[in-house]
């Protein structure tokens, strides 16, 4: 298995809301993890822990709004407020 391969079982999908399109990747049984990555990442980088975790714990793991294959922000990146820290405000 690649470092950035999810265990075959997981599923993807594309999580519609205010206008914009989050995606996750998500699999596994029990109480949920949600694996969050850090600004210049993308949630591949959440993979290596998920075949473990899944044993016991439904693991969500999203792109944060702007990295990997969520949406991004139509007027681009503005590295004062990166686009997760305005995903969460509100408005």
């Amino acid at each position: 298995m690649n470092a950035f391969d999810f265990p075959p079982e997981f599923r993807t999908s594309d999580i519609a809301t205010n206008g914009i399109s989050i995606y996750v990747r998500s699999g596994g049984t029990g109480p949920a993890v949600i694996l969050l990555h850090g600004y210049g990442e993308t949630g591949d980088m959440g993979a290596p822990m998920t075949v473990d975790l899944a044993r016991d714990h439904t693991v969500v793991v999203p792109d944060l709004r702007g990295m990997g294959l969520s949406s991004k922000p139509a007027g681009g990146f503005d590295k004062r407020r990166p686009a997760m820290w305005r995903a969460c405000s509100i408005n």
